[in-house]
């Protein structure tokens, strides 16, 4: 849980948790963990800013969660309505990038901590 934000985020990472970008956001849906099923793909702001951290204290989430390092990750905003492509982001800079719906990026689900 980030208190900051109020977001919990999905600490683990699985290799099942691969997806084209249809498969990632029904599996944040579909998700059930830690006695909660109201799980939901980030948007791309909000996992650039999970990303990019506190620039107050000089500390990014990161390093809170250090197994977060794969080449991408999907957001949940697609590129325009009807769109073949989506945002996702790439971990090595932070980047947001436009990719094809069908190609495989990893995930990670988060939730309101309401």
């Amino acid at each position: 849980f980030d208190h900051n934000t109020g977001l919990f985020w999905q600490k683990d990472k699985r290799k099942a948790w691969y997806s084209n970008w249809s498969d990632a956001k029904t599996y944040c849906w579909d998700l059930n963990l830690a006695e909660y099923s109201d799980w939901k793909l980030p948007d791309k702001n909000t996992l650039h800013m999970f990303y990019l951290g506190d620039r107050q204290t000089s500390s990014n989430y990161l390093d809170k969660f250090p197994n977060f390092k794969t080449s991408c990750y999907w957001t949940s905003t697609p590129h325009s309505k009807g769109s073949a492509r989506a945002w996702y982001m790439n971990y090595f800079n932070g980047d947001m990038n436009l990719g094809y719906k069908s190609n495989y990026c990893a995930v990670r689900c988060i939730r309101e901590g309401f």
